[in-house]
């Protein structure tokens, strides 16, 4: 191999890594760098043979079993565990996650399955893929709804319902006159919101309405929020995969899982929507209500 060391020098770090997996690949990718210049190979390791000097036949992958031929020694001369190709092989297919010479199955079974770091990452992953899907599933349920009988206790006793709701009795007030509704809800702290800075009023997108802690809904936001709804599963079918997940997977799901919570009849309430709120919904869907 001795064209690997023409031209600039192998570099190598200060102390060299020869126990791990990741050590022995590197030390053989920088052995052999130069090496698979000449050669245009992108084989790990390539060997050079001075009887075919004219013929790329001279640059070949090293032979098998040559690693086993090597010692290699620990600076206070105890014998290091000796270099195994297979530990090469199996750094890389767990480095790059795809197979090389064997299928799928080989690869999940009996490289993934069985390497201790490869195992924790893969449950690194499953638990960070759960703790969104939790954190997801709870924003469905975050708005607070109100049940006709809410709503004749508030003319009866604003008090109790107050106290339920987390707001003050004038708030409640505007609340069921309708002066404190976005588009598909109300709101009972515009500066006090999930998606903004303490104190700041809110400037989140009325989309996010459907899955804040600071919204409720009563029985008079049925009709927009069907007609939402709605207007959603139609946007589902002429937007991109990745335009609906963006923009429009996680309300729909929220609205979804809102409106059975109140048992609303999309088909009937959609068809009571005003022209006004048929408004509201598309320029929502378009964007032209959000803050730039």
């Amino acid at each position: 191999m001795d064209l690997a060391f023409v031209g600039p020098d192998p570099v190598f770090p200060e102390k060299l890594d020869l126990e791990s997996d990741f050590g022995l690949h590197t030390i053989a990718t920088e052995l052999c760098r130069r090496t698979r210049h000449f050669a245009g190979s992108d084989l790990l390791l390539v060997a050079f043979s001075p009887k075919w000097q004219n013929s790329r036949a001279a640059f070949r992958p090293l032979p098998q079993g040559i690693f086993e031929q090597l010692t290699l020694l620990a600076p206070d001369g105890t014998e290091l565990p000796r270099v195994d190709a297979r530990r090469l092989r199996r750094f890389y297919l767990l480095r790059h996650q795809k197979p090389v010479g064997n299928t799928e199955h080989t690869l999940a079974d009996h490289y993934q399955r069985t390497e201790p770091a490869s195992v924790r990452q893969s449950r690194v992953l499953v638990s960070e893929t759960l703790d969104k899907e939790v954190k997801r599933l709870k924003a469905r349920s975050e708005v607070i709804t109100l049940s006709p009988s809410d709503l004749e206790s508030i003319a009866a006793d604003p008090g109790p319902a107050a106290a339920r709701l987390g707001i003050g009795e004038e708030q409640l007030r505007l609340l069921a006159q309708g002066q404190l509704d976005t588009v598909a809800t109300a709101c009972v702290d515009n500066t006090n919101g999930p998606n903004s800075a303490a104190g700041s009023p809110c400037t989140a997108s009325f989309l996010l309405c459907l899955g804040c802690p600071n919204a409720r809904s009563e029985p008079r936001h049925f009709p927009v929020q069907a007609l939402l709804s709605k207007r959603l599963r139609d946007r589902r079918i002429v937007t991109t995969e990745a335009e609906w997940n963006t923009r429009f997977r996680t309300p729909d799901e929220q609205l979804t899982d809102l409106l059975q919570r109140q048992q609303v009849d999309v088909e009937k309430y959609a068809s009571l929507a005003s022209k006004r709120q048929e408004h509201l919904v598309e320029l929502l869907l378009d964007g032209k209500l959000d803050l730039r």
